[in-house]
Order: C-alpha cells, then structure tokens, then sequence
C-alpha cells in the first residue's frame, strides 16, 4: 500500500506539470523582452487555469451530492422500528454436530431441555429458541401456495422468510400476538403442521380478509398435509432495515435442526449469558456456543450504509476542499497579476467594493459553470444511486439544490477572500511596485 501511494504521488506529480512545462516552452519567446507592466497570462494559461477550477467543481458537485443522498437515507433507516426491543436481549448460537441430525427424538430432547435450563436462570426473564434472529439473518426463505389463491397454473409461487421457533421466542424478542393463538405442546412433529404469519404478510396475502385458518401448500410438497395458519403476530424485520416484515413462522418441534439460537431477555447480559454456556456445558460440553447481542445485530446490519455514507462524505469533503483551494489560489494569482491594474482603477475613483466584486463576479462565473455541469452529472449518477438508497429518491430535488448552494457557498467565501484583498491595494504603491 505504501508502494502504492508513493508510486500514485509521482505519478500525479508528472501529470500535473505537463501542462505548465508546455505553456511555459511554449511561451518562452514570447517571455523574452516582454514588458512586465503590459504583459500578462495568455488566453491559453488562464483557459487552462480557468478549466481546472470548473472541473473541480464540476466533479465536488456529484461526489457530494451522492454523500448528502446516503446521509440521508443512513439517518432515515436509523428511525426504522425494527419490530422488536434490542435492549437487554442476549443471542447465543448453538450448533450440535451433524451425527445429532440422524437421532432426531435425541435432538429434539436436547433443545427443550437447553430451554428448560436456561429459564431456570434468575437473571433470565424470557427464553426461547430461534434459527433466525432479526434484523439481517431471513434463516431460511421458502415457497409455498395457498389454497384460497392459488398462483395460476406455471406461475412461480409465492416466497418468504420462514423461522424455526418455540413459543418462548416471541415473548424473549417482545413480539406480540395479534390474532389467533401462538405454538404449544401439541404442535409436535405428528400434530397438523401449523404457522404463524406476521401481519404485514397477512396483510399482503390476505388484504381486507382473515388469515388465521387458512391453509396453505409448503415447499411445493402437494403430498403432504396442508399447513394450518393458527395466529398473526407483529411485525420483524428478517431482510434488513429496509426491507418489509414478511415473516411465516414454524414450531422447532415439526422441523428438527442441528443449529439454533437461544434468545434471553435479561436485565444482565453477562450473568444470562454465563447461565447459557452452562446449561449448554451440562448436555454437552463439546457442543460449540457463539455469544452476542440483539443490539450488535442491529448495529451490524447499519454498519455497512455508515461505511458508504462516511466513505463518500470524507471523499466529498477532499473534492469541496481542493475546489475551494483551487478556486482562491486562482483568483489570489488573477489578483497578483491585475495589481497595477487595479491600482489604476482605483486612483480613476474606483471603490473597494466595486473591486472586490469584480474578482468575485469572475471566480462565481467558473464556479457556476463548474457546479451546472455537475448538476448533468449528478442526475446522471442519480439513476443508480436509487438502489443503495433507502425512502430517499436518487434524484431529490431538496438534497440537489441544497448541494449546490452549499458548493456555491464555499465559492462565494473562497472568491471573496481574494476581492477582499484586492480592495485593500493601495493605489500609488501598486503603481509604483510595477
């Protein structure tokens, strides 16, 4: 990386003055005898001068724009309710070897005693047993048909997030039980096989009409017996912050699973969790215990829109910087150039302010042309930026006009310092000077 960087600065360093190494080959005859009174930048310099602060600014506009977009949407999906409350909410993953999968009454023992166990902590208010944990983890996503409306013949069914769960599980993670009746005793691997749906997937397959009761074909198995919806609870989010709470939950008992995950409500998190590993340790002590928090998850499934969100800002800011620079060290140089100029103007009478304007008038130009053409280039960008955005569009108009008056504001200061210092030029000494 340091080979890299060194390589890149060189390199940079080389492209850069190819320009002015020709202009100044160029001009060398021209430099010759030349009366420094009279003689300036060529129009070729300033045009090269004047191109480069434009494509400064040309570049910031859509650099930050596209920053202003996933702060955004960041901050909005922040402000989403991921259906449950994070806080004092323990996860431990529990896998099981694979030789466990083949005695299936010995696994299923396994987990209802693990959940017995670890209820009996008194730092646990609430257990249960999940192959899925919100907000990013959809376990397994599987298809299904109903039988009221039934997809039309060769279409593709229907799919949704589908969780493995005890019943302990709804009141460890704080879900709610909405209609119908949650998972008991009697849902065991020789009762009907039955589910619960969240309520914007009843909402979805059911609009204006009662889910609990229908049935339903599951994993295209025509063969099998038809699964049975006994109740509705309240939204999860399964597929990420941004996605819906589509959710069909099945009882652990019906679907043996050498991988699970204990869920705990705690009011502290280390005693609960020291209460896992040893409720685990006493079944088995060889079987494996992954530790972390609901709070984590959440933290986790943000952490890659906060990754792209400061990565771009940080880039935005070097491009509003270098423009800003580019555009004072420019009209610092201009001022330099028309000092006697100037000096002239105001011993003919001209004011300081008029002065000072004029240098901003021409540094605003560029500006203004830069920060036009990266408006083009901003809505061009817009286009796939919609797809790493969330409740914000990849053209909106209030982040596009607030961008550009926040980059013409830093014009504004960057051309104003220099007109300041063109105003404060004293006439008799700037002629005198030349």
């Amino acid at each position: 990386a340091v080979v890299f960087a060194l390589l890149a600065a060189i390199a940079s360093g080389v492209l850069v003055s190819i320009a002015p190494i020709s202009i100044a080959l160029g001009e060398r005859a021209l430099s010759f005898g030349a009366d420094s009174r009279r003689a300036g930048t060529s129009r070729r310099t300033s045009v090269l001068q004047s191109g480069f602060v434009v494509a400064e600014f040309a570049l910031a506009l859509p650099l930050l724009f596209g920053a202003a977009l996933l702060l955004n949407s960041f901050l909005r999906l922040q402000r989403v309710d991921p259906g449950f409350d994070a806080t004092g909410v323990v996860v431990a993953n529990v896998g099981l070897p694979s030789a466990w999968f083949a005695q299936q009454d010995s696994l299923q023992s396994f987990w209802r005693r693990l959940e017995q166990r670890v209820a009996e902590s008194p730092a646990i208010s609430a257990v249960g047993l999940a192959l899925a944990v919100p907000p990013d983890d959809p376990g397994d996503e599987n298809n299904f048909d109903l039988l009221d409306h039934p997809v039309p013949s060769g279409g593709a069914e229907h799919v949704s997030p589908w969780n493995y769960v005890t019943g302990g599980f709804f009141r460890a993670i704080g879900i709610k039980l909405l209609e119908g009746r949650t998972f008991t005793v009697a849902d065991s691997a020789t009762g009907t096989p039955v589910i619960l749906v969240s309520r914007s997937w009843a909402a979805h397959y059911f609009p204006g009409e009662r889910a609990v009761g229908r049935g339903m074909i599951s994993g295209g198995c025509t063969s099998c017996p038809h699964t049975m919806i006994v109740g509705v609870v309240s939204d999860v989010k399964y597929q990420g912050l941004a996605r819906d709470g589509d959710a069909i939950y099945v009882p652990i008992a019906q679907v043996p699973s050498t991988v699970l995950n204990v869920v705990a409500r705690t009011t502290s998190p280390a005693a609960a969790l020291r209460a896992i590993r040893n409720a685990v340790a006493s079944l088995d002590p060889e079987v494996t215990v992954t530790e972390s928090t609901l709070e984590q998850r959440v933290q986790e499934s943000l952490a890659q829109p906060l990754h792209w969100s400061v990565t771009l800002t940080a880039f935005a800011g070097s491009a509003v910087l270098l423009a800003a620079f580019g555009i004072f060290g420019l009209m610092s140089y201009v001022v330099r150039q028309r000092q006697r100029e100037i000096g002239v103007r105001m011993a003919l009478g001209a004011e300081p302010v008029t002065v000072a304007w004029m240098i901003v008038r021409r540094g605003m130009r560029y500006a203004v042309i830069g920060t036009m053409l990266g408006l083009a280039i901003a809505l061009v960008e817009a286009r796939w930026m919609n797809a790493f955005l969330f409740d914000v569009s990849g053209a909106d108009p209030a982040t596009l006009v607030g961008v550009g008056a926040l980059l013409l504001g830093v014009a504004f200061v960057a051309c104003w310092l220099p007109g300041l210092r063109a105003s404060r030029v004293h006439p008799v000494r700037a002629i005198a000077a030349e």
